[in-house]
């Protein structure tokens, strides 16, 4: 890694098909990135694994992909203010500020990252990045994209919520003597959107907004108006109990975004970030449900 020519397009390609998958790497580090996931490696050096991909090793080379886990940090709660050096404007911040910087969060935090500083500090690498950074602003993480998915998790699960924030906590954490706030469905909805609490600084929907409009004004582009991932009609109630067949509304920039990426593959790294809207979407919601689920709670 340390011997890799970042700016040479053909040795990233072969670092990256025979070493450490960088696509895979580069989506992970922008959703790190994009939620404030604080307790990761960028900036804890915590929370992922490193695979070893045995059918895709060899003698003389072995495949690893990184692995993210753990998104219960994410959107401010619980921001360090160690990592945090920019007060209530942390959201607005570009990427390039967690960029070669001095960390040492914590006792066993290391004082820089390497992957980071390495591969985002220009050249064919950063390039990649970036695409990936774009694209998922473009497309998923943005007030249309992820304002429709919020407000069919709220539709889904506010019954359960509202029964869950009644019931009397048994958990004390490990410091009885610490004091706990207790969320309310109406700390529910303020912070959905703006209004800052206990141990978040930041609403959901304000603190996406910042961070999607901080990427778009940086690189000079806007998401969607409407979200590209097709929209799926309910069943029809009937009297016979309901047997109509679900519809997907046709949207021919979804059905494209296949064939796009085919595309990308053969121009090089720095196209082939590149990415399925239906491959974000399932690491997105991921972090979003595990947010709201857990996070909420802290």
């Amino acid at each position: 890694m340390h011997n890799l020519d970042v700016t040479n397009e053909e040795d990233v390609k072969k670092f990256s098909r025979e070493w450490f998958d960088l696509d895979v790497f580069f989506k992970s580090l922008a959703f790190e990135y994009l939620t404030g996931d604080w307790d990761s490696y960028w900036m804890l050096t915590t929370n992922f694994v490193m695979y070893d991909a045995p059918e895709e090793s060899t003698d003389k080379t072995f495949k690893y992909y990184f692995i993210d886990q753990d998104f219960d940090l994410t959107f401010g709660i619980g921001l360090s203010s160690k990592v945090n050096l920019y007060g209530e404007a942390f959201p607005a911040q570009s990427y390039k500020t967690l960029v070669d910087r001095t960390w040492q969060v914590e006792r066993y935090d290391g004082a820089k990252r390497e992957a980071i500083d390495i591969f985002l500090r220009g050249g064919v690498t950063t390039e990649m990045f970036e695409n990936h950074l774009i694209d998922i602003v473009k497309h998923v993480f943005n007030p249309v994209a992820l304002g429709r998915r919020l407000s069919e998790y709220d539709r889904r699960y506010r019954d359960e919520i509202d029964w869950d924030y009644n019931i009397k906590r048994l958990h004390i954490g490990a410091d009885p003597n610490k004091t706990r706030y207790v969320w309310t469905m109406n700390d529910y909805y303020e912070n959905m959107e703006s209004t800052p609490k206990a141990s978040v600084k930041w609403g959901l929907k304000q603190w996406i907004k910042t961070r999607a409009r901080a990427v778009a004004d940086e690189f000079g582009f806007e998401w969607d108006a409407e979200p590209l991932d097709p929209i799926v009609k309910l069943p029809e109630e009937k009297d016979d109990g309901g047997n109509s067949i679900s519809n997907l509304v046709d949207n021919t920039n979804y059905n494209n975004v296949g064939n796009n990426e085919n595309k990308n593959e053969e121009q090089g790294p720095s196209a082939s970030s590149a990415i399925t809207i239906k491959s974000i979407n399932v690491s997105f919601v991921f972090v979003i449900l595990t947010s709201l689920v857990l996070g909420l709670y802290i």
